[in-house]
């Protein structure tokens, strides 16, 4: 059962504290040396007309699949310059808030509907990806809706879990196959430690995985058609297994500090909401041992954040922003 916590916030307070840290993301130039590339591989596209092979000075350049790309080209279109490369990664920021709004209320309660996405905007990786024009955004918006799709699928109507394929499609679009791949490593686990839920799983798989080819597929088919091995060598091999397994050597870190590389992300990046929630018992495990949908939820989210943690922690290549998709998980528990 829910506890029935009075809401803290008027609604245009909350909208206010979410939009604040991005206020002025257009007032300065494509600053980061992966916003040049992407800002240019838009324009390139738009100059072409070319919606399935991102380009750079017409070269294929397939460095991050196409989604980031198909959400700027149209703002860059309308408000050009900075405004409208950015426009799309401070939407996705937004509209990730609401949904984490929405999980709290209906898992939790008024209050944590409110702190949680207080806490997920004004986190200083967030608030620093938010404001520039990089793909992660888009990631963890579907990321987020695809986790918090499939819980409520499992407590609720499980034709949920078909738009929970959908996201999982717009992710593997919006990042690659890694998206997918986290998931279902977490789905597993969750699996595993709740037997209580396990009758809850069955159903609409069959329909889902097909769901999830066809978004895949409206990009990657096509894109594979277009350009043959060379799509399948610099994105698929090089991009994807080649970064997880160390290849991109320009972001490596010595093998010492892989343990304590992303926990210290994550520490920087929650202060000071990461220690106000520990004095509130974040870490009691009591919260998530708690048979009922809150205590379940909460060990959903713990298993989530893990699972990404986990997986970017033994991956070779080390950039900061790849442990995002785990924040919103941690915002939910701390709020």
């Amino acid at each position: 059962m829910k506890q029935e916590v009075q809401p803290l916030l008027r609604p245009w307070v909350l909208v206010l504290l979410c939009v604040l840290p991005y206020l002025g993301f257009w007032l300065y130039g494509l600053t980061d040396l992966d916003e040049g590339f992407y800002g240019a591989v838009v324009t390139d596209m738009l100059r072409r007309g070319d919606w399935l092979t991102p380009t750079l000075n017409g070269s294929p350049w397939f460095e991050k699949p196409i989604l980031s790309y198909w959400l700027a080209m149209p703002t860059v279109s309308l408000f050009g310059n900075e405004f409208g490369a950015r426009l799309p990664s401070f939407l996705c920021t937004m509209a990730t808030c609401y949904v984490l709004f929405r999980f709290a209320k209906k898992h939790f309660n008024e209050a944590s509907s409110q702190l949680a996405p207080v806490i997920f905007a004004t986190g200083l990786l967030v608030v620093a990806v938010g404001r520039m024009m990089m793909t992660d955004s888009a990631l963890v918006l579907c990321m987020t809706l695809a986790f918090t799709t499939f819980f409520d699928s499992l407590t609720g109507d499980r034709r949920l879990r078909l738009w929970t394929a959908a996201f999982l499609g717009l992710a593997v679009l919006a990042k690659g196959p890694v998206g997918a791949v986290l998931f279902v490593v977490a789905a597993g686990i969750f699996f595993a430690a709740t037997p209580v839920l396990r009758g809850a799983f069955k159903g609409w798989w069959l329909v889902g995985t097909l769901i999830l080819i066809g978004v895949v597929s409206t990009w990657y088919l096509p894109a594979y058609l277009a350009n043959g091995q060379f799509f399948i060598d610099k994105f698929l091999i090089e991009q994807n297994i080649g970064r997880f397994s160390g290849g991109d050597k320009a972001h490596g870190v010595p093998l010492w500090a892989h343990p304590i590389y992303f926990p210290l992300v994550v520490l920087l990046s929650t202060i000071p909401w990461l220690f106000l929630s520990m004095r509130q018992g974040l870490i009691k495990r009591k919260a998530w041992q708690t048979p009922n949908e809150a205590g379940y939820a909460r060990r959903y989210l713990w298993i989530w954040f893990f699972t990404i943690l986990g997986f970017f922690t033994i991956s070779g290549t080390k950039l900061v922003h790849y442990i995002l998709p785990a924040l919103p998980a941690l915002a939910l528990l701390m709020a």
